[in-house]
């Protein structure tokens, strides 16, 4: 499966909200993450783009794979995920073999459904307010259609392309992190 994403830096929550409801997307509902962020011991995930992970939402824990980005424009790329009861085993599990945690996002995200595309509003800890618009399709030949489907819902909502954001939330904390020494 291939996660088409585009993200944006928000500056009026309450509008946009206003706004998904005049044009009818569904508010689905708001939950809190927390992301565990793991490099590996043979390569670095920063030089190679890609992010390993383990979510807790909820009750739940995935583990994800994210591998590099396949397009300039969008933070598209291959995802796989794997569902686990437990977060203490896993975790140890990936650290036995090497895998270092590399830090942990904290966020609040209300989810929205607006013609079968996952609208998320994100507040994450430390850092600011985003909007995700998220498809998955299977080939990469979709992947510049879908791209433009999301960039234009994003300027239905009044926000312009020069907002997005390619680096991922873990990217924006260590950079912000590393400034401020």
């Amino acid at each position: 499966m291939i996660e088409v994403e585009v993200k944006a830096w928000l500056e009026n929550e309450r509008k946009l909200e206003q706004l998904l409801n005049q044009i009818g997307a569904k508010y689905l509902k708001t939950i809190n993450q927390s992301d565990i962020y793991f490099n590996h011991p043979q390569k670095d995930f920063k030089k190679t783009d890609e992010a390993l992970r383990i979510r807790q939402e909820e009750n739940k824990y995935i583990l994800t794979y994210k591998g590099p980005k396949i397009d300039k424009k969008s933070k598209t790329r291959e995802e796989l995920e794997v569902r686990f009861e437990e977060q203490t085993k896993l975790q140890e599990i990936l650290e036995k073999l090497g895998f270092k945690e590399v830090y942990e996002v904290k966020k609040s995200r209300k989810l929205f459904d607006l013609d079968g595309i996952k609208i998320s509003i994100d507040n994450i800890e430390d850092l600011g307010t985003f909007i995700e618009l998220e498809t998955e399709i299977d080939s990469k030949e979709d992947v510049l259609n879908a791209v433009n489907l999301l960039l234009a819902k994003l300027k239905l909502l009044g926000i312009s392309e020069t907002k997005t954001e390619r680096r991922s939330y873990l990217e924006l904390l260590l950079e912000k992190l590393q400034n401020e020494k």
